[in-house]
């Protein structure tokens, strides 16, 4: 009878240890579906915004600077003039960084911009001046 019961016992043991195992691999499995679910939500989630980014040029825009032409192709042992425009809104410094893609390049180069804004910068060379008769509607 003690046989049995040793043998009884260590089978308890087996299918409490079985038992303990088969709640991992189900915690496990749970955790997977679980981080399945939220990816599949989360690029639900993020398509269009995804779509988005990939549809635009991302051609460069600021306030302050302006580049033209925005995109073009150059040619090996060619020359492109490009015009860069400063419109500063007031007397600040200003900075502003243009990427160039390059097709055979995986860097970007960068074209660093600064430019100094001036306060209005007036001088009149006439001390006074006669602009006849001025009507004011009120």
């Amino acid at each position: 009878m003690e046989e049995s019961q040793t043998t009884h016992e260590d089978s308890a043991d087996e299918s409490l240890n079985s038992d303990d195992s088969y709640d991992e691999d189900e915690l496990k499995k749970k955790h997977q579906r679980t981080h399945l679910k939220a990816l599949s939500t989360l690029s639900r989630k993020y398509q269009s915004i995804k779509k988005a980014v990939d549809e635009d040029p991302m051609l460069f825009q600021d306030e302050i600077f302006s580049i033209e032409p925005l995109q073009g192709k150059l040619w090996p042992n060619t020359e492109m003039t490009c015009v860069v425009t400063f419109l500063p809104q007031g007397p600040y410094h200003y900075s502003c960084t243009a990427f160039c893609n390059v097709t055979c390049s995986e860097e970007r180069l960068a074209l660093n911009m600064t430019g100094q804004g001036r306060g209005p910068q007036a001088q009149l060379s006439i001390t006074e001046m006669d602009i006849g008769d001025i009507f004011v509607n009120y």
